[in-house]
Parts: C-alpha cells; structure tokens; sequence
C-alpha cells in the first residue's frame, strides 16, 4: 500500500475543520449540561432505571428474575 500525502495546505485544512468540530461539541456539552442536575444515591436507596431502545439492544439479557433480586440489604 502506498502512503497517503498530503500537502501542508490540505493539513491546514484539516485541522481547521477539526478544530471547529471540538469547539461545536464543546459548545452543545456546555448547554446541555446546564440541564442537567447532579444526583448522589446512597446505599440501599430504591432508584427507577429506565431502559430504552437506543440504550439496550434486543439481544442483552436484561430480565432479572424477581427472586434474584434482593428486597434489601
């Protein structure tokens, strides 16, 4: 295989436009996080986990049977 080259003006450009894609994300990271709220839990602490499509896929095994879960600690 031979190299890629590319000359110091095709760089430049490339890192121009990386640069700008940082600063984008940098950008919609600062307004997002105003949104959120910081949350602590502590042992023990009953918690509602809400599991959507895009986070768990079809195939994981998600199902956790009632008595192997336990009521407390």
């Amino acid at each position: 295989m031979g190299k890629l080259k590319i000359s110091f003006k095709g760089y430049k450009r490339f890192k121009q436009v990386q640069e700008n894609l940082l600063q984008s994300v940098e950008k919609y990271k600062l307004a997002a996080d105003k949104k959120r709220r910081h949350l602590e839990f502590d042992v023990g602490d009953f918690v509602w986990a809400v599991l959507t499509k895009d986070r768990a896929s079809a195939t994981s095994n998600l199902v956790v049977e009632a008595d192997k879960m336990p009521l407390s600690q």
